[in-house]
């Protein structure tokens, strides 16, 4: 009867991790041990795993991110073309359109990059160009000379419209598997029961070596752990190979890294 071995898990990568603690499981519960603090403990072990399973399945990203950029485009483009029919006005030979041009120019300066911030700093503002652009009736003027009217409220509609989407997508992630659950933490959770059942039954092996009864059968210990090693052994190639790919590329992460990464992109 062999003790089992150890392996890096926190080096494997998220679904391989996964892999292995559902193919353990099944191998330490197989036997059905009567023992009721190892039961006790597998019980647990499993019920952390179901919840790293439900993490680990979440999509990366939300599934309205499509819409979500789409509708950023779609406002920065109309955003442009504002910008783009003023400093055309500028240069403008003709004082009707170049006059209030040159002030409208004035007030838009500060958004002039606005189009490049973030998402909700970019919302915000657009709804601050809009206040300015409808604050006056000089302004007011100045817009109807260009004809702008019908771009400045596209502008505003549509930047309403960005402001929804991005709202609904987290209602949309609420949704996902394991919400609020960080999964390098869960990872840890369930590493730490497996450490735990593995000290368990270790210390079972080196108590049968030394002729005392312990309560677990014999035959299905020696089962149990030559099967885990077997699983360890192939998971410590699956880690080579891992290690292989970071060498030909050390672009790719690993392991918690990975998780990690993972968690910002969302």
């Amino acid at each position: 009867m062999e003790k089992i071995k150890s392996i890096a898990l926190t080096e494997l990568h998220v679904a391989s991790h996964v892999n292995f603690h559902r193919t353990v499981i099944h191998e330490f519960r197989d036997q059905k041990f009567t023992n009721e603090s190892y039961k006790a403990l597998c019980k647990e072990y499993v019920d952390a795993f179901v919840i790293l399973e439900e993490v680990a399945m979440r999509p990366r990203a939300s599934l309205m991110t499509p819409e979500v950029r789409a509708a950023d485009n779609t406002r920065g483009s109309t955003m442009l073309q504002l910008y783009g029919n003023i400093e055309g006005a500028c240069r403008s030979s003709v004082a009707a359109e170049k006059e209030p041009a040159e002030r409208l120019a004035i007030l838009i300066r500060p958004h002039r990059l606005d189009y490049k911030r973030m998402l909700t700093d970019e919302t915000e503002n657009i709804r601050k160009l809009i206040s300015v652009l409808t604050s006056t009736d000089e302004i007011a003027k100045d817009i109807d000379a260009l004809k702008l009217g019908p771009l400045v409220q596209r502008l505003d509609q549509q930047n309403e419209a960005f402001a929804r989407v991005y709202d609904n997508r987290f209602i949309d992630k609420a949704k996902q598997p394991g919400k609020g659950i960080v999964t390098v933490e869960q990872r840890r959770l369930v590493d730490g029961y497996y450490r735990q059942v593995v000290e368990i039954l270790n210390g079972v092996v080196v108590t049968t070596r030394s002729g005392i009864d312990t309560g677990f059968d014999a035959e299905a210990m020696d089962k149990v752990t030559t099967n885990v090693n077997a699983c360890i052994d192939q998971y410590k190639l699956v880690l080579a190979n891992q290690g292989k790919k970071r060498e030909e590329n050390p672009m790719l992460v690993t392991g918690e890294a990975e998780e990690e990464e993972g968690e910002e992109m969302e």
